[in-house]
């Protein structure tokens, strides 16, 4: 009985020493998929950041007829997006959130901002120097949906960098400023000195 119950607990450990092989390449294989989707997305990340796209914006009514187009910026710095120098349309700065794709080289960002008047969610999609998005702004509650749709080809464009500053600088920068010498005084009556 001792034979067989060792034969089987050895026909076991023979049996699952692949799976545990397994399972650890698995994870191997995880592990660099996850550090290979880091890179997409800081990659995807580099082509927004720190970059003024140029875009026509269509924009619709409350009935879906569309307007004149109109030409601005998209600005994508220091993690927050703007829109700029359109009459019909005003928004940010404001923090957006980008995904990248791991089968091609599309990268999608989001932003929404609610108030009591109106809720606009913003999207675009890019693929190196093409984007297209959508706009929709919800007013009355949702009761009225105006979507519009902006396109930009070709037209990006680098902005300045700001000048990095050193740390003295930061903080001579940030210190409150210095106040006039105060003199302390006791407010305790002085004590006589014993002989």
């Amino acid at each position: 009985m001792k034979k067989i119950l060792f034969s089987f607990l050895a026909l076991s450990v023979v049996l699952s020493a692949p799976a545990f092989v397994y399972a650890k390449s698995d994870k191997k294989a995880d592990s660099e998929k996850q550090v290979a989707h880091a890179k997409k997305e800081a990659d995807r990340h580099a082509e927004l950041e720190n970059k003024e796209w140029s875009v026509t914006l269509y924009k619709s009514d409350a009935k879906g007829k569309a307007s004149s187009p109109e030409k601005g910026t998209l600005t994508f710095k220091a993690e927050k997006l703007t829109f700029n120098g359109f009459k019909s349309f005003s928004y940010g700065p404001i923090g957006y959130t980008m995904t990248a794709y791991d089968d091609n080289d599309k990268g999608t960002w989001e932003s929404f901002l609610g108030s009591e008047s109106v809720n606009t969610s913003v999207r675009g999609d890019w693929t190196g120097t093409i984007m297209n998005g959508i706009i929709s702004e919800a007013f009355d509650g949702g009761k009225t949906v105006v979507n519009s749709r902006f396109t930009s080809v070709n037209e990006v464009k680098d902005l300045p960098k700001e000048e990095e500053k050193t740390p003295e600088e930061i903080a001579k920068a940030t210190a409150p400023a210095e106040a006039a010498p105060v003199a302390l005084v006791s407010k305790e009556a002085p004590t006589a000195k014993k002989k």
